[in-house]
C-alpha cells in the first residue's frame, strides 16, 4: 500500500494535470456534484457563462440564469438519476445555437 506522503504526491499530480487541462481547453465545461452544486468549471465556461471563481459550490439552482436554458437543472437531474448520457442542441437567448452534452460524473 502506497504511503500517505505517496498518495498525496499522486493526488497532487493529477490534480495539476486537470488543471493545465481546464487552462488548454476551448471547451465551456461545468462540474455539478450530485447534490447539484457547480464543483469546477472550465475559463471558457467562465466567460460563456459569466461564472466567477465565487460561484464553485453555490447550488446550480442560484445560478441558473447565467445559462440563458430554461431546463438546464431538469437535464442535470435527469443523467445524475439515470447515469446516460444527453446531448442536444440548445439555442441561447443570443440565437446562437451549441450542442450540449451532459455527462454522469462518476468517481471510481
Amino acid at each position: 500500500m502506497p504511503s500517505k506522503n505517496q498518495q498525496i504526491r499522486e493526488l497532487s499530480f493529477h490534480n495539476q494535470l486537470l488543471e493545465n487541462y481546464f487552462r488548454n481547453t476551448i471547451i465551456p465545461q461545468l462540474f455539478i456534484d450530485g447534490s447539484l452544486r457547480l464543483q469546477k468549471f472550465s475559463p471558457p465556461a467562465m466567460k460563456q457563462f459569466s461564472l466567477a471563481d465565487s460561484d464553485i459550490g453555490r447550488p446550480i439552482e442560484e445560478i441558473k440564469d447565467n445559462f440563458r436554458f430554461p431546463s438546464i437543472i431538469d437535464n442535470i437531474q435527469k443523467v445524475t438519476d439515470t447515469g446516460e448520457i444527453l446531448e442536444k442542441e440548445i439555442q441561447t437567448v443570443d440565437r446562437r445555437w451549441y450542442q450540449m452534452n451532459i455527462f454522469p460524473y462518476i468517481l471510481l
